[in-house]
């Protein structure tokens, strides 16, 4: 077992001294705290749009899917192009949408979610 010697003490605390830091700017912790209490007024305003942007994007899935499936039902022609056409090109917009759209949904609710 380490004996403890009195002047080992003492060059802790000169360390200690030593290595005190400086803040940045003289209002550096005000301003930290400020950030954080304005980042918790909106949190809540934060998790009340991120509701609503699931809501809207079920919406929209669900009208999407209705359009694809209506447009192979069309007769005739929709501006010279044939109905399997246009359903194929609405389709592949359609899916390359609800990928980007749920990308930018789960990155928001990442990034909102409490850090433990």
């Amino acid at each position: 077992m380490k004996t403890v010697h009195p002047h080992d003490d003492r060059d802790i605390r000169e360390l200690m001294a030593s290595a005190r830091l400086e803040l940045p700017f003289d209002d550096f912790e005000d301003s930290v705290m400020e950030h954080i209490n304005r980042e918790e007024m909106m949190r809540p305003v934060v998790l009340q749009t991120l509701k609503l942007r699931w809501i809207f994007f079920f919406a929209g899935v669900v009208c999407g899917v209705l359009i694809s499936v209506l447009l192979p039902a069309i007769e005739g022609s929709v501006f010279g192009i044939p109905p399997g056409v246009l359903a194929a090109v609405f389709q592949v917009f359609f899916v390359l949408l609800v990928f980007l759209q749920i990308d930018s949904l789960l990155s928001a609710k990442s990034e909102w979610q409490p850090k433990i």
